[in-house]
């Protein structure tokens, strides 16, 4: 960077420096485009994440839904008798888990394969 910040001499100081992109106060965008002209300049581009834009930005990513399990934003567990109280339960952890992950994913507008 302009200021002396990421000094990037060798392939070495080039990985330790896209491990460090997060810990960086300036913008990360402006780090990323600092690492990638550097690894150009060193030969080594193929160091660069592939989720890394041109820019500086990251790509968003979607989510590969044949390894992933099955999200269910169900409220009511299946099998849910809502007539008979003795069968009657919360949502599993798992349940919960799920549900939480794919109203997360779904804020931050990944969305799935398929």
């Amino acid at each position: 960077m302009p200021d002396g910040s990421y000094p990037i001499g060798d392939r070495e100081d080039l990985t330790n420096a896209v491990r460090a992109v997060g810990r960086g106060g300036a913008s990360h965008n402006a780090i990323r485009r600092h690492i990638m002209k550097r690894a150009r300049a060193l030969g080594a581009s193929n160091a660069i994440p592939d989720n890394w834009n041109s820019d500086g930005s990251l790509r968003s990513r979607e989510i590969d839904t044949s390894t992933e399990p099955a999200v269910s934003t169900s409220v009511d567990p299946v099998g849910n008798n809502d007539d008979d109280p003795a069968q009657s339960h919360s949502p599993s952890r798992d349940d919960r888990q799920q549900t939480t992950r794919a109203i997360e994913l779904a804020r931050r507008g990944i969305t799935r394969k398929g």
